[in-house]
């Protein structure tokens, strides 16, 4: 195995901290979907805001915009910049599911990694104020004052 020295970005490298275990698997992650579409001509590139109900028990509850990309072959990349999670997919249906996957994914992660990491704590807070998980509670009061029950 070689070990490669990396400098990233404050911000960046908060948000790889708490994965560090998992870096190899998702550096081969990005590679290959980088080697996919970096070649390709990105002709259509929009923003696209989210909001709401996203999947059963879970709502977006302060607004994440999303950059979304087509390539010249027509895939779908939608992407965030809070915190680098993105979806793809063969239609802006399935970018936008998969994209919806991958912040759950990360979500739970984080959660799982709070109570112990720091760094995963902070982003957990961060993410948390973006993204509630409906099932953690019985009754929930948003911060505008609406209740929502489970």
């Amino acid at each position: 195995m070689i070990t490669i020295p990396l400098q990233l970005p404050d911000e960046l490298a908060q948000q790889v901290i708490p994965l560090q275990e998992r870096l190899p698997e998702i550096i081969e992650l990005g590679l290959r979907h980088w080697r996919k579409h970096a070649t390709s001509d990105r002709r259509v590139k929009r923003a696209q805001r989210l909001n709401g109900l996203i999947a059963p028990g879970w709502q977006v509850i302060q607004p994440i915009t999303l950059t979304c990309e087509r390539d010249a072959d027509g895939y779908h990349v939608l992407s965030d910049e809070l915190f680098g999670v993105y979806g793809d997919g063969s239609t802006a249906d399935q970018a936008l599911h998969d994209y919806v996957v991958s912040l759950i994914d990360y979500y739970q992660l984080l959660a799982a990694r709070a109570a112990d990491d720091a760094s995963a704590r902070a982003l957990f807070g961060r993410l948390r104020q973006y993204l509630f998980d409906h099932s953690a509670l019985d009754c929930y009061t948003h911060p505008q004052g609406v209740t929502l029950y489970a």
